[in-house]
């Protein structure tokens, strides 16, 4: 183990520079392999099939792992190029940078016989809520994402999917918790109305998270700003 530890980043020093005397052609055939949350993925996903400059490049994203062990194994060992997720480890051997800020917001259905364009802190705890838990941190999107500890709620249903929350919001009486550009991006489509939530909240900064051995590597340098343009064109958007 202590060969391998001291071996390790003397590889991945001859790695980064053999891949900087490479330059990236996206005539030939290349296939990335994203991570990638729900958010990102339904920003990304209809941008990439659009996108007819990619030449005989593909991009196929996966779901980002419930564990922060298997994410960065993946990065690791090459079986994914690039995760997109709102918690970063804090590990060595990997870099991250911020790709697209969000916020918390709060949704309801129309027609909802007690909310209309607003919610006081105490019907937020008078109401029903369907709740969704983030996959690495096992905490409440709610919890996560306020200043101050929230207090328990009467919670209808449980989801790890964002979309999910919109389908059973949009069919009851329940509120729920999401980011403003996926409530925004799906609001017409399920009938939600999309509210401040009654608590001071924290940013929702979505990162790009790699291995570190890959920062100057050609391929992955085009890949990250492909990723960066198309967050830039879904905000335009």
């Amino acid at each position: 183990m202590q060969l391998a530890s001291r071996v390790e980043p003397a590889l991945d020093g001859i790695t980064s520079a053999v891949s900087t005397l490479k330059q990236f052609d996206n005539q030939q055939n290349h296939v990335f392999r994203v991570l990638v949350n729900e958010i990102g993925l339904t920003k990304l996903q209809p941008l990439v099939e659009q996108d007819g400059s990619l030449g005989n490049i593909s991009i196929e994203f996966t779901m980002v792992p419930n564990n922060e062990e298997d994410l960065l194994q993946s990065l690791s060992m090459q079986q994914a190029d690039l995760a997109i997720d709102i918690h970063y480890p804090q590990v060595n051997g990997y870099l991250k940078q911020p790709l697209i800020e969000d916020e918390l917001v709060l949704i309801a259905r129309k027609g909802h016989p007690r909310i209309n364009g607003s919610v006081t802190e105490a019907q937020y705890y008078h109401e029903k809520h369907i709740t969704f838990r983030m996959r690495r941190t096992r905490l409440y999107t709610a919890d996560y994402f306020t200043k101050s500890p929230l207090k328990q709620r009467k919670v209808s249903a449980e989801c790890d999917s964002l979309m999910t929350i919109c389908v059973l919001v949009s069919g009851s009486d329940c509120v729920g918790s999401t980011s403003r550009d996926f409530a925004n991006q799906f609001a017409d489509s399920f009938q939600l109305q999309v509210l401040e939530q009654p608590f001071e909240i924290l940013p929702m900064q979505q990162y790009m998270i790699w291995h570190k051995r890959t920062d100057l590597n050609s391929a992955h340098q085009w890949l990250r700003d492909k990723i960066q343009q198309y967050m830039k064109k879904s905000k335009v958007g």
